[in-house]
């Protein structure tokens, strides 16, 4: 048999050095408050609903972050990224974007805002919808092009225009890269289907043990409607059983 050839190592790119300082920060103020050995940091592509870049999962210890994301923030807001979700972690999601939330994310370094802004003109996608609504999107379109799923819109609307920005650091390839070097572990196969009744695992929350109606399943997550409040929220799969705790 002939020697097989070695595929050079792939060079990092400005995007996929800026994301690695990123990962060594997260990991390096978890260590700073004890909290390295509890906490893993994993990387996504992109996240749903992850404008600000990451997201904390409590019920699995892990920080979470949307390498798009990040890749389209300045390192400031790269850093108060980061500071937001050691946050988080520190005083519990539970606590949400409250006051001890705030205190604990500016006692980090952090700004205290509960999510951070950019223009959509660093987005690879961006438009507008026919009620005149801001679109942008760090995921390519469907088949069909793209939605708008305001609040206000009875049903998704398709958007009047939109455009791609092949420039934008989201389709950089070290994106892409990080995602494969610390993706997060694959979830449990869901254990509910639409129409059963599951039950919020404790965490200190309003929520705890309470009964939702499970209305759509999706890769990691399931979308539950809690009756009593008429909202539906996104919960992972491992946060809810078949019965309330006692």
């Amino acid at each position: 048999m002939g020697a097989t050839t070695k595929k050079p190592p792939q060079r990092a790119t400005p995007v996929g050095r800026d994301l690695a300082k990123v990962h060594r920060f997260a990991k390096d103020l978890l260590a700073q408050h004890g909290l390295s050995d509890i906490w893993s940091v994993f990387w996504a592509e992109s996240l749903e609903n992850s404008n600000g870049g990451g997201a904390t999962r409590t019920h699995t210890k892990r920080i979470v972050f949307s390498a798009a994301h990040i890749a389209l923030l300045a390192p400031a807001e790269r850093r108060d990224t980061v500071r937001h979700e050691v946050a988080h972690a520190i005083v519990g999601a539970a606590a949400g974007h409250s006051e001890a939330w705030r205190s604990k994310a500016i006692e980090l370094g952090g700004s205290g805002l509960a999510q951070l802004t950019h223009s959509a003109l660093l987005y690879p996608w961006y438009g507008r919808c026919p009620d005149g609504h801001a679109f942008t999107s760090v995921r390519p379109p469907a088949s069909t092009g793209f939605t708008c799923r305001d609040d206000s819109h009875d049903e998704p609307v398709e958007l009047e225009w939109w455009e791609k920005n092949a420039k934008s650091r989201a389709l950089d390839p070290g994106v892409k890269r990080m995602a494969e070097e610390f993706p997060e572990p694959e979830p449990p196969a869901p254990a509910f289907s639409v129409g059963e009744t599951v039950y919020l695992v404790p965490f200190g929350h309003k929520l705890d043990n309470a009964p939702m109606t499970v209305v759509e399943v999706k890769a990691r997550q399931y979308v539950a409607h809690h009756a009593d409040m008429g909202e539906d929220f996104n919960v992972d799969f491992e946060a809810v059983a078949a019965a309330p705790a006692e």
